[in-house]
């Protein structure tokens, strides 16, 4: 039988530091979220630009912020009661949340390089249209 306990012991550190990482991560994410509100308020006060424009941007990336924040807090919260009770249904679902997290993050990136090849075929088409 093979030994497994310097394996435990490493993963058991690691997972400990990630959800760590998360959870410093979370706090943060919303910190920023409070300080884009005071920046809307204060734009919206000053009267700078289109307030229907800035008010509908602020609110897409206050929510796909918000679901990035929340998966990494639940990340953290699940892999902390994990390592605790050492219970596979927190671990489970620590990584669901991890999993849901890098989807929005592919998705967004996703959606960004499609954006970037329609403003790339768009400045190809005019720059042809020129000559």
């Amino acid at each position: 039988m093979e030994n497994t306990e310097p394996v435990n012991i490493y993963l058991h550190e690691n997972m400990s530091k990630s959800a760590k990482w998360a959870k410093y991560l979370a706090i943060i994410t919303f910190a920023s979220v409070g300080l884009s509100f005071l920046q809307l308020v204060f734009g919206i006060i000053a009267n700078k630009g289109n307030i229907i424009s800035t008010v509908f941007s602020f609110i897409i990336s206050t929510v796909i912020t918000m679901i990035l924040a929340v998966n990494m807090l639940n990340f953290s919260k699940h892999s902390n009661l994990g390592l605790a009770t050492k219970d596979k249904v927190y671990f489970t679902q620590a990584f669901m949340h991890l999993k849901n997290y890098f989807i929005v993050i592919g998705v967004i990136f996703i959606i960004l390089l499609g954006l970037l090849a329609l403003f790339l075929l768009v400045f190809t088409i005019v720059l042809i249209a020129k000559h």
